[in-house]
């Protein structure tokens, strides 16, 4: 394959056509070449459309789930904040049941649950708290405050007399 000038030549040797002689063919191969690199670039051109119309289709059908995403991933902080019932609110807008059934639904499911869960224990947490705060002042037997609790009401009864100068017995 030979480039000369503006043109494409193939040459092809034939040898032993008669002792010592042989032949040279040489073919214009121009147009053939220049509809092979057309037919590539429209190839490539075509290619690159593909791949941009895909690109731009898949944008188009993500669109609503990275939207229901992003509203999630907005509201998941509320739980880190302890405004449960804000949360299952926000996160019943997603009760709509969609097919089919997707990850984000999932999430979504999976969120109120640990809300729940997350509720029980901050009440369980608080009763517990309300529960050991009652044992530090108060005997569990007889429900009457123990001496902790009464040396540090005598104390303060003691403090506030002579402060404001009263008498008790």
């Amino acid at each position: 394959l030979v480039h000369l000038a503006d043109d494409w030549l193939e040459i092809f040797r034939i040898a032993g056509l008669a002792p010592g002689v042989d032949a040279y063919v040489i073919n214009d191969v121009t147009q053939q070449r220049l509809g092979i690199q057309a037919a590539t670039r429209k190839s490539l051109i075509i290619g690159v459309l593909g791949v941009l119309l895909s690109e731009m289709l898949l944008l188009v059908i993500m669109q609503p789930p990275l939207r229901r995403l992003k509203k999630v991933a907005r509201v998941l902080p509320l739980l880190a904040d302890r405004r449960y019932d804000e949360l299952r609110a926000e996160l019943a807008r997603f009760g709509v049941v969609k097919l089919p059934h997707d990850e984000i639904d999932l999430m979504v499911e999976t969120a109120v649950s640990l809300t729940d869960r997350m509720e029980r224990l901050q009440q369980d947490r608080e009763q517990a708290e309300e529960r050991f705060l009652w044992l530090a002042d108060h005997d569990p037997l007889t429900r009457l405050t123990n001496r902790r609790r009464f040396n540090e009401d005598f104390e303060r009864i003691v403090e506030q007399a002579a402060r404001y100068q009263h008498q008790g017995a």
